[in-house]
C-alpha cells in the first residue's frame, strides 16, 4: 500500500507543477500576439501552426441588446459606441458606460477582428459552452458566412430556444482582416454569454484536440460507468458491503454529471428545445446537489467513527431540499443556487480534510491512501468552481482528478473486500474444523443416549446426525426416511388422521415461535409401537423441540422418543385410579343417588344399542348422513343423562370434541375436500362409542361401591355369540385371504406369502378396523358382568390389532406378531 501511496503523491505532483506551469505560461504570453485586446487580435500563422489553437480569450466588443447585422461597416460604425467585456465570462459580470451591470436575461452581439491570418487558410472555431442560445458568423468586408451555433437566438423569451453544448465548425478565410460575430441570447439560465473559453486553429489540428478532449472525457466516463456496475455486483453479492453501494453511487453520480454537462442527453431528441435543454440542466445540478452527501456516507462507511451522523443527515436535508427546489423550478431559478451551495461544499472539504488527517494520524487502515484521493478530488472541485468563477483560467481539471479519485477508492474497497474473503476462507477453514469436532462430541453424546434423537425439515425427512439408539429402537436405518415410515406407521395415507398430523407438522416451517405454539398441541405425544421382541407393544413418548433460523422462523423440528413401556401400565392404572378418586368424591356429594343410576343404566344401554348397530352389516348399508344423526342423538342423550354427573359429562364431553359429528360433512363443504376415500364415518363413530361407554362403564363401577347396579338385561349368551362371530372372522380371513386351513403348519414361507398376500387384499385395512372394534366391545361387555379378567385378555388382543400398521408396511414379523398370535388367543378362549 505504500507504493501505490507513493505513487499517487508523485501524479498529484506532477499535476500541481503542470497547472503551474500552464497558469504562468498564460500569464506571460506575448500581449501582442495571441491575445484579444480591445477587441482585436493579430495571430501569426507560424505560431498558430506551433501552438495548434488559440483561445480567444480577452476583451470583446459588446453590443447589449443589439444583434448587429453581419455588415462589416455596420460593426465598424458601432465600434465607438460599444463597450468591451471579458470572454470568457456571463454579461452580468460587466459594466456599461453608468456602470452598472447588465441584467441577466437579454440578447446581445460579440464582435471580435481578426488579423495576420493568409486569405485561403482553413481554420476552425470551437465553442464549449455559450448560454444559453447563439449563431457564430465571420464577416467579411462586402459578405458573410454562417458557422452555425446552438439553439435559436431571439430578442424574447417566446421566440428564443435555449441549447447548450459543444459546438465546432470550420471555414476558409476568404478575406483579410476578418471579423467574428457571435448573436447571444439568454431567457433561461442565470448566465449570459460565453462562460467558457472559444478557440481557433487550423481546421485538422482543432478537430483532432477537440476529437482528443472527447475520447480522453468518454474515457474518464467509462471508467466511472464500469466502476459503478462492478461495484454495484459486488454489494448485490454481499449486501452487508455498504461501501462498495455507496461507492457505485457515487461513481453513477459523477456519469450522469458529465452527461449532463455536455448535453449528450439531447441525442435522445431529433429536435432538442426547451425541454430537453431544461432537463440536461435539473441532471447537472441534481448530481451538484447530491454528490457532496453520497461521498460523505462512502467515506463514513468506511470511517463510521470519524463522520458525524447528524452532520451527515442535515447534509441529506439540505441536498434533498434543494433537489426538489431543482425538480420543481425552472431552469432560471435553481442556476441561481450554486454559489452559496459552493461554499457549503468547500466548507465540507476541509471538514473531510481535517477528520481523514485525524484518521491518518492515528493510522487507521486505508485512511493514509484515502486521504491523498480526496485531496485531489477536492482539489480538482474547487479549482473548477475557481475557474467557473473566472478566478484562475480554464480548463478544469475535476475529471482527471476524479478519476485519479475513483482508482484510489476502488483499490481500498477492493483491498477490503480481498481482506474480508481471506478472512472468511480462514474462518471457514476453522469453522470446518470446530464443526468437525463439535459433531464429533455431539454424536458422542448422542451415541450414549437411551432415546432416539433426530430432527426433520419440511419435507419430514430424518437428517444427520441422529443418536445410535435411533437405529436399535426403530430396527431399521432412520436415515432419509419419512416419519411415516418408522414412527407412525399405524397412520395410514389418506385417513383423516393421517392428513390432520402431516399438515399439523408442515403447517409449523417457515413461520414464528407463536404459530408452533398454537399448533404444538396438535403433535402426537404418545403412539403404541408394534415390536417383535415385546408382544404387547411398546409405548412410545415423543417430545418436540423446534430449531430457529436467523428470522426466527422454524426451520428444523427435533423429535426426542422415549421408550416407556415399562412404566405406562402403572402410569395407566394410576392415572384410571386418580379419575376413580374423582368420581368418589363427586358420587359422596350427590343426593339422589338412585336417579344416578338409572341415568347410567340409560346411558350403558344407548351405548351398547349403537355399537350393536355400528358393528352389524346393516351399519354398511347406511350412509355418512344416517351415520352423523346416529351420533348425534347418542351424544345428546348421554349428555342429558349424566348432566349431574359433572365429571363424567366433562369426559364425555372431551371425546366428542375430538370427533364433531359434523366435522366429516365439513370436509366436503366448508374444506373443499372432494376425495372421502379415507374417511370412514363408522369406524370413527364406533371407536368414539367404546371410548365413551369405557368412561360410562369406570363411572358405574365406583358407584358400585355406594349402591350396586344391576343391569336388567344379561350379556353371557350374546358375549358368547359375539366372540363366535369374531372366530369366524378370523377364520374366513386365514381361509379364504391367506388360504389357511390350519395354524399349525404355518412355516417361514407361508408367512411370507401371508404378508405379500395381505399387500393384495383390498379391503384389508378395513378388516382389521373392523375385527379391533368388535374385540375392544367384546372385552367392555365382559367389564360391565364384572369378568375383569376376560376382559382384559381382550383389551390386550385388541391393543395388538391395533398395531397392525397400513397393509402396505405390513411383514412377516409383524403378521406373526399381531395377527397369527392374537388369532390363536381368540380361538383358546372360552367364557
Amino acid at each position: 500500500m505504500l507504493d501505490i501511496f507513493k505513487l499517487i503523491s508523485k501524479l498529484f505532483i506532477i499535476l500541481l507543477v503542470w497547472i503551474s506551469i500552464s497558469s504562468s505560461f498564460a500569464k506571460e504570453r506575448t500581449p501582442s500576439i495571441g491575445k484579444v485586446r480591445e477587441g482585436r487580435i493579430e495571430l501569426n500563422i507560424k505560431k498558430l501552426k506551433k501552438e495548434k489553437s488559440i483561445s480567444l480569450e480577452g476583451k470583446w466588443l459588446f453590443f447589449w441588446n443589439k444583434l448587429l447585422p453581419p455588415q462589416d461597416e455596420a460593426i465598424e460604425q458601432k465600434l465607438k459606441q460599444s463597450h468591451f467585456i471579458k470572454i470568457p465570462g456571463a454579461w452580468r459580470a460587466g459594466k456599461g458606460k453608468n456602470l452598472k451591470n447588465y441584467k441577466d436575461y437579454g440578447y446581445s452581439s460579440y464582435a471580435l477582428k481578426v488579423k495576420g491570418i493568409p486569405v485561403g487558410t482553413k481554420l476552425s472555431l470551437m465553442a464549449t459552452e455559450i448560454s444559453s442560445s447563439y449563431k457564430i458568423m465571420i464577416v467579411y468586408k462586402n459578405r458573410f458566412e454562417t458557422l452555425g451555433g446552438l439553439g435559436k437566438v431571439g430578442t424574447k423569451m417566446n421566440n428564443s430556444t435555449p441549447q447548450s453544448g459543444q459546438f465546432i465548425n470550420d471555414f476558409v478565410v476568404k478575406e483579410t482582416p476578418f471579423k467574428v460575430l457571435i448573436h447571444v441570447s439568454n431567457f433561461f439560465h442565470r448566465d449570459g454569454g460565453p462562460l467558457k473559453t472559444i478557440k481557433i486553429g487550423l481546421k485538422d489540428e482543432l478537430k483532432k484536440q477537440f476529437d482528443t478532449n472527447n475520447h480522453g472525457s468518454f474515457f474518464i466516463l467509462g471508467v466511472f460507468l464500469i466502476m459503478a456496475i462492478n461495484h454495484l455486483g459486488i454489494y448485490f453479492q454481499r449486501k452487508e458491503d455498504k461501501e462498495s453501494l455507496w461507492f457505485a453511487l457515487f461513481c453513477l453520480t459523477m456519469t450522469i454529471r458529465f452527461l449532463s454537462i455536455n448535453s449528450y442527453f439531447d441525442v435522445f431528441f431529433n429536435d432538442p428545445g426547451l425541454f430537453a435543454y431544461s432537463l440536461g440542466k435539473k441532471l447537472e445540478y441534481l448530481t451538484f446537489f447530491l454528490i457532496v452527501q453520497t461521498f460523505l456516507t462512502f467515506l463514513k462507511c468506511i470511517f463510521d467513527d470519524y463522520f458525524n451522523s447528524t452532520l451527515l443527515k442535515w447534509h441529506w436535508r439540505l441536498g434533498l431540499f434543494l433537489s426538489l427546489l431543482t425538480i420543481l423550478t425552472p431552469v432560471s431559478f435553481f442556476t441561481r443556487l450554486t454559489e452559496s451551495y459552493q461554499i457549503v461544499m468547500i466548507t465540507t472539504s476541509f471538514y473531510l480534510l481535517f477528520q481523514m488527517t485525524r484518521a491518518a494520524v492515528k493510522n487507521i487502515p486505508y485512511s493514509r491512501i484515502c486521504l491523498t484521493g480526496n485531496i485531489i478530488l477536492i482539489f480538482g472541485a474547487i479549482y473548477d468552481i475557481l475557474v467557473a468563477n473566472q478566478v484562475v483560467p480554464p480548463p478544469g481539471i475535476s475529471l482527471f482528478t476524479s478519476s485519479i479519485f475513483v482508482f484510489i477508492q476502488s483499490y481500498i474497497i477492493s483491498k477490503k473486500f480481498s481482506y474480508a474473503y481471506q478472512t472468511a476462507e480462514t474462518l471457514n477453514n476453522e469453522l470446518e474444523e470446530k464443526i468437525e469436532k463439535r459433531t464429533k462430541e455431539i454424536s458422542g453424546l448422542l451415541h450414549n443416549l437411551e432415546s432416539s434423537i433426530f430432527y426433520v425439515r419440511k419435507d419430514l425427512k430424518v437428517t444427520p446426525p441422529f443418536s445410535s439408539y435411533s437405529e436399535k429402537l426403530f430396527k431399521k436405518d432412520i436415515n432419509g426416511k419419512s416419519i411415516f415410515e418408522f414412527l407412525f406407521v399405524n397412520y395410514q395415507v389418506g385417513t383423516r388422521k393421517f392428513d390432520e398430523v402431516l399438515l399439523s407438522f408442515q403447517s409449523i416451517f417457515g413461520d414464528d415461535e407463536l404459530n408452533y405454539s398454537f399448533v404444538e398441541v396438535n403433535f402426537p405425544q404418545t403412539i403404541i409401537f408394534a415390536d417383535s421382541e415385546r408382544p404387547e407393544g411398546r409405548t412410545l413418548k415423543i417430545s418436540y423441540s423446534p430449531i430457529f433460523d436467523k428470522e426466527k422462523n422454524v426451520e428444523k423440528l427435533m423429535f426426542i422418543v422415549e421408550d416407556i413401556s415399562d412404566f405406562e401400565k402403572y402410569y395407566q392404572e394410576a392415572k384410571k385410579d386418580q379419575q376413580s378418586y374423582n368420581f368418589i368424591k363427586e358420587i359422596l356429594n350427590i343426593k339422589d343417588k338412585e336417579a344416578v343410576i338409572f341415568d347410567l343404566k340409560d346411558s350403558i344401554q344407548a351405548s351398547i344399542e349403537n355399537l350393536e348397530f355400528f358393528l352389524s352389516p346393516l351399519s354398511e348399508k347406511a350412509d355418512d348422513s344416517e351415520h352423523m344423526e346416529r351420533y348425534k342423538s347418542f351424544v345428546d342423550l348421554v349428555n342429558l343423562k349424566t348432566k349431574s354427573m359433572i365429571s363424567l359429562n366433562t369426559k364425555i364431553h372431551t371425546k366428542a370434541a375430538e370427533f364433531d359429528y359434523t366435522s366429516i360433512q365439513g370436509e366436503k363443504e366448508y374444506g373443499k375436500r372432494e376425495n372421502l376415500t379415507g374417511i370412514n364415518s363408522r369406524i370413527e363413530i364406533t371407536n368414539k362409542l367404546i371410548d365413551i361407554l369405557d368412561n360410562i362403564l369406570l363411572y358405574r363401577s365406583v358407584m358400585n361401591l355406594f349402591l350396586p347396579i344391576e343391569i336388567d338385561f344379561t350379556f353371557d349368551t350374546s358375549i358368547e355369540e359375539k366372540i363366535k362371530d369374531l372366530k369366524i372372522l378370523l377364520s374366513n380371513l386365514f381361509q379364504k385371504t391367506f388360504l389357511i386351513q390350519d395354524l399349525k403348519l404355518i412355516d417361514k414361507t407361508k408367512l411370507a406369502r401371508m404378508a405379500v398376500l395381505a399387500k393384495t387384499y383390498p379391503d384389508f385395512d378395513n378388516t382389521i378396523k373392523i375385527i379391533t372394534l368388535r374385540t375392544s366391545y367384546i372385552s367392555l361387555l365382559l367389564k360391565s358382568i364384572h369378568k375383569d379378567i376376560e376382559s382384559t385378555t381382550f383389551s390386550s388382543i385388541a391393543n395388538l390389532f391395533k398395531q397392525i400398521p397400513p397393509q402396505g408396511k405390513l411383514n412377516e414379523t409383524i403378521m406373526n406378531q399381531n395377527l397369527i398370535r392374537p388369532y390363536k388367543k381368540v380361538l383358546n378362549f372360552s367364557l
